[in-house]
């Protein structure tokens, strides 16, 4: 028979089991959110992760045409250098500490001009992927620079999907003495993202007078719900909130208060060309598409039908395409 101590020991037990279990459970689901910010932020093995995402990798036949466009560019490119450096990110040193300073490259190619485009690649990308692009801008009579973004090209500083980024860009343009009224920006989702901040950003005079936003996400606490779900099979509910709290321990934001959409609507007089795939599984049309929505009478939406992520330029055509022409229209008409 069971006594009064009996059942207070046996259900002291059980809290402790319960106790113990829970522990074990935020233990768990803490060290899921310390290896997603390891990988979504430090890049760690991030390239093995996307290789996997269909919506991310490219096919066969998309991966031998992107390499053959690129090639042919980068040849274009190499007999129009005409200068290589590297710049310190000082900004955003000053903003967030000094973990956030480091020394980035940049390649400039074409002969001194008064107008310039700035060509900022996408995640887990490297310079050379925009050049494509780059190419046709130089034809435009434009100098291109070519900038690698911070943890990117083997660099392990963190990437900070635009926050940092933006800075970086502010310092390379005051490296390189831009005129403010003269400078182009055409970036690739977190290159979009840094020029659509930085164009918002009333502490630091804006030297943009055109974005080209291609596949943009609307704000990073969509962003990172979505690619907890689709990367790692995780929720929101802890590990989306731990993670956060990771990120503003390591990287000094919080990353819930970052929205694109809320910055393209604060730079209303700056023209801006928003492109997105039709068939963008991995940063959906519909991100885009709400960054546009509050950019104001300045913006243009180009959708490119059956265009999956990375590739609006190459699948519109490349430079006798629709996209091409779009810039042309809408960014380097208003000059």
């Amino acid at each position: 028979m069971k006594t009064k101590k009996d059942t207070g020991i046996f259900a002291l037990f059980i809290i402790g089991v319960l106790v113990a279990g829970g522990l074990m459970l935020l233990w768990g689901q803490h060290n899921s959110a310390e290896q997603v910010f390891e990988v979504g932020f430090l890049h760690y093995q991030v390239a093995e992760q996307l290789v996997h995402d269909t919506d991310y990798a490219f096919t066969e036949e998309e991966q031998a045409q992107a390499d053959e466009s690129k090639e042919s560019a980068l040849k274009s490119l190499e007999r129009k250098k005409h200068a290589e450096g590297t710049y310190t990110t000082d900004t955003a040193a000053e903003v967030f500490g000094d973990f956030a300073r480091v020394e980035l490259p940049y390649t400039v190619y074409g002969e001194n001009n008064p107008w310039c485009v700035v060509l900022l690649h996408g995640y887990n990308e490297t310079p050379e992927d925009m050049a494509p692009e780059a190419a046709w801008w130089l034809k435009q009579g434009y100098q291109v620079i070519l900038p690698a973004l911070r943890g990117h090209g083997g660099a392990v500083e963190a990437s900070a999907f635009g926050v940092f980024e933006q800075y970086d860009l502010y310092d390379l343009l005051c490296t390189l003495g831009k005129d403010r009224r003269a400078v182009r920006v055409h970036g690739r989702g977190v290159g979009a993202a840094a020029a659509l901040l930085l164009a918002a950003n009333e502490s630091y005079p804006t030297m943009i007078h055109g974005i080209v936003a291609d596949s943009v996400y609307s704000d990073l606490q969509t962003l990172k719900s979505e690619q907890l779900k689709k990367q790692f099979g995780l929720g929101e509910t802890l590990v989306g909130r731990m993670l956060t709290d990771i990120v503003k321990k390591q990287l000094g934001f919080d990353l819930t208060t970052v929205s694109i959409t809320e910055a393209a609507a604060q730079s209303p007089t700056v023209p801006k060309l928003f492109v997105c795939g039709g068939a963008d599984g991995f940063v959906p049309p519909e991100h885009t598409q709400a960054v546009y929505k509050a950019a104001g009478d300045t913006a243009t939406l180009l959708e490119i039908e059956g265009a999956r992520h990375r590739l609006c330029w190459l699948t519109s055509g490349g430079q006798e395409g629709e996209y091409a022409a779009a810039i042309r229209r809408y960014i380097i008409g208003n000059q």
